[in-house]
């Protein structure tokens, strides 16, 4: 039982290195705004530009640097206020496969400005048997983060403590654009 563990261990790995040779480019129009996202997603960190454009004009020209390859990109109101954000779904590669979020939101197609994801507060149950291989998807109004719960004494590859789900929502901050767990 051992061997099968370390072998789809190996086979994940192998699924994570092999996504990181593939680049992703994402273009996408939404109402009339041209949005796009470039990753070479070739090594464990990678630079990811983000453009958007309205009429011609730039509103957002950007690179970020991720630890990881991206593996989805998204668009989407999920706030309603009638102007988009693009999130893009960030994998690290490893055996743990740890997600996050690199998101941008429209400030009615003027600008466009960074989401900060609010850390899960250290100790949270929200987090509790946490050990990556997050998936991601968006809802009508939040995005819902779902991974394998690890019980003391599981092994990366064979968790035994089901799935959990946990929902962001996208709120206005003092400064900006703020991911907010809800559960």
């Amino acid at each position: 039982m051992k061997g099968l563990g370390l072998l789809l261990l190996c086979v994940s790995f192998a699924a994570v290195v092999a996504r990181a040779s593939s680049p992703l480019v994402h273009e996408e129009m939404w109402q009339g705004l041209s949005i796009s996202l470039h990753s070479a997603n070739s090594g464990s960190i990678n630079p990811v530009h983000f453009s958007a454009r309205i009429d011609g004009d730039a509103i957002l020209d950007t690179v970020v640097s991720v630890e990881g390859i991206v593996t989805a990109v998204e668009v989407t109101d999920l706030d309603q206020d009638g102007f988009p954000e693009v999130y893009a779904f960030v994998a690290s590669v490893g055996s743990g496969s740890y997600g996050s979020i690199v998101a941008f939101a429209s400030n009615r197609n003027r600008s466009m400005t960074p989401v900060h994801q609010l850390p899960v507060a250290e100790g949270s149950s929200a987090l509790q048997g946490y050990m990556g291989h997050d998936r991601f998807r968006v809802l009508p109004r939040s995005i819902e983060r779902s991974f394998p719960v690890y019980l003391p004494g599981d092994t990366n590859a064979s968790p035994s403590g089901g799935r959990r789900r946990l929902e962001y929502e996208l709120v206005a901050g003092e400064t900006g654009w703020l991911l907010q767990l809800r559960y």
